[in-house]
């Protein structure tokens, strides 16, 4: 199992007082109903990172991300509901009976760096990897560092037979 930039949903470390401010203003711009004001905070968090300069993604990612979101949050949109697992995620981990890579970038919000640390130490096989310089979506900002982690964990599995 590889979980690139994922939480465990019901397991909440908290958040530093500057990402609640960061939280509090995607929430606003959710509230707002404008697809381009949730498309353009949602950029600014996700892929440059809470508190993180502009300039520090190239703008074709900045774009790409910004055109995806945009379309998922036009009005009219049909979304899903969570599904309350009990017992909870966090409570289950231990039952995992694969092995676990969970990634997250240093410059995402804590509670993800947090939740794969948590992950990595609660599942009997889990590792976790933290990579630098990269926020929320590292596939787009460092494919290749982050195509090299998943063969390298892949790599030390037995080959199927």
């Amino acid at each position: 199992l590889v979980a690139i930039g994922s939480i465990v949903p019901d397991w909440w470390p908290g958040m530093t007082d500057a990402e609640e401010a960061v939280e509090a203003e995607l929430e606003r711009a959710a509230e707002s109903g404008d697809p381009d004001a949730i498309a353009d905070a949602d950029v600014r968090v996700w892929v440059d990172g809470p508190g993180q300069p502009a300039d520090r993604v190239p703008e074709d990612i900045r774009e790409l991300v910004r055109e995806m979101d945009r379309a998922i949050n036009e009005p009219g949109r049909v979304t899903g509901r969570p599904i309350p697992l009990a017992p909870p995620a966090s409570e289950r981990l231990d039952r995992l009976t694969m092995p676990v890579l969970a990634v997250s970038g240093a410059l995402d919000f804590s509670y993800h760096v947090a939740s794969a640390e948590y992950l990595a130490a609660n599942a009997p096989d889990g590792q976790a990897a933290i990579m630098p310089g990269v926020a929320h979506m590292i596939g787009l900002e460092a494919p290749q560092e982050l195509g090299g982690l998943i063969v390298g964990f892949l790599a030390q599995l037995p080959r199927w037979s």
